[in-house]
């Protein structure tokens, strides 16, 4: 039993080159509304910091809710799955 059913939502992603920045706007989905930023910032040789932001909210109020609670965990686990990307890339 899946307590979420999987569910499809389309974002607009633009990376800017001169900000060293990737932003994505909720086009159309599950959500009322979703941004998020990354921005990459240089320390030196192989080393970068990167700070993400996220702001979301659900459509459903019990969704919102549940997103709130455990929104730790998705964001570790967001965090985790780009560094293992980037690492792959390398």
């Amino acid at each position: 039993y899946k307590f979420f059913p999987s569910q499809k939502f389309k974002s607009n992603v633009v990376f800017d080159l001169e900000k060293m920045s990737i932003k994505t706007t909720y086009v159309e989905g599950p959500l009322k509304d979703l941004v998020t930023i990354w921005e990459f910032k240089n320390l030196k040789k192989n080393k970068s910091k990167i700070l993400f932001k996220v702001k979301f909210e659900f459509k459903n109020f019990f969704h919102q809710k549940i997103a709130e609670l455990f929104f730790p965990l998705v964001e570790s686990k967001m965090i985790k799955s780009f560094i293992e990307r980037a690492d792959k890339t390398l």
